[in-house]
């Protein structure tokens, strides 16, 4: 089981080849999610300025946990291949 010991964690997912037409996917896995689609948009706000292209997904650690053997899902290449990029403390 994922133990995310603060509120919340960052994985980013991907093949290991970025190119200049690559995308970042960032999946945040949030304890006390209340609105995925709006901490999805809170986050997407807070790195516009950045001007990278970024696919970002919100989910409960409790959904994390649930799908992240789920080959096809969401959680699972994040499990299966991605890694962690931050961990709040």
């Amino acid at each position: 089981m994922l133990r995310v010991r603060a509120d919340y964690s960052v994985w980013v997912c991907s093949s290991g080849t970025m190119t200049t037409d690559s995308d970042m996917d960032l999946l945040v896995i949030k304890k006390h999610l209340k609105d995925q689609r709006s901490e999805a948009v809170r986050i997407r706000k807070a790195l516009a300025e950045f001007r990278i292209p970024v696919d970002i997904i919100v989910m409960s650690v409790e959904r994390f946990e649930e799908t992240k053997n789920v080959i096809g899902g969401i959680a699972y290449p994040a499990y299966k291949y991605g890694r962690i990029l931050y961990e709040a403390a």
